[in-house]
């Protein structure tokens, strides 16, 4: 469905891409689909150096301190939030 695969989109990203832990690269990815649920549909069908540059895009609005950071509606967590990390988190 969107919600999972514009979540793991977001989640491989931050590992693969950026280095970060699992953990930390899970945690991201729930905070970025529940501050911009307008982008849902958008990562979840778009593939390859368009998927990589709204991923990117989407982490820098999230690195922006939270006065800056475009507000909008968050989105329903129930699609995407029961996703946890197992194994080492670091």
């Amino acid at each position: 469905d969107e919600p999972t695969a514009a979540l793991m989109a977001v989640f491989y990203h931050r590992l693969w891409e950026r280095g970060e832990p699992p953990l930390q690269a899970l945690r991201q990815a729930q905070l970025a689909l529940y501050r911009h649920p307008q982008e849902v549909a958008a990562l979840a069908r778009e593939r390859g150096a368009d998927l990589a540059k709204r991923v990117r895009r989407l982490a820098e609005q999230e690195e922006r301190p939270p006065a800056e950071r475009p507000r909008g509606t968050a989105a329903g967590v129930r699609d995407w939030a029961a996703f946890v990390l197992s194994g080492p988190g670091q």
